[in-house]
């Protein structure tokens, strides 16, 4: 089977490469074999990672729709339900 280079966004996590370029959770164990990796590792954002190329209508779908997966990255949420008195804007 064909392998490429990727490269690991902000926040991603071997679980989000695996749903990314694999499309299912039974892609997590290969990411961690290509890549000398265990579960538990973090990756760096720009890190290098090699990951099988392979097709499946999940994929297609994901790359049609551009879709990046990113399971931790830290947004700051905004509108008035996250907004706190005293912390985001005061009341006189």
């Amino acid at each position: 089977m064909a392998t490429k280079k990727v490269v690991a966004l902000m926040g991603q996590s071997y679980v989000d490469v695996a749903l990314q370029h694999y499309g299912t959770m039974e892609g997590f164990m290969q990411v961690l074999r290509l890549n000398g990796a265990r579960p538990n590792d973090k990756l760096t954002p720009g890190q290098s990672l090699t990951v099988d190329e392979i097709t499946s209508p999940v994929l297609d779908y994901i790359r049609r729709n551009e879709l990046i997966i990113v399971s931790s990255a830290r947004v700051r949420m905004e509108g008035i339900s996250y907004w706190k008195i005293g912390v985001d804007f005061r009341v006189s």
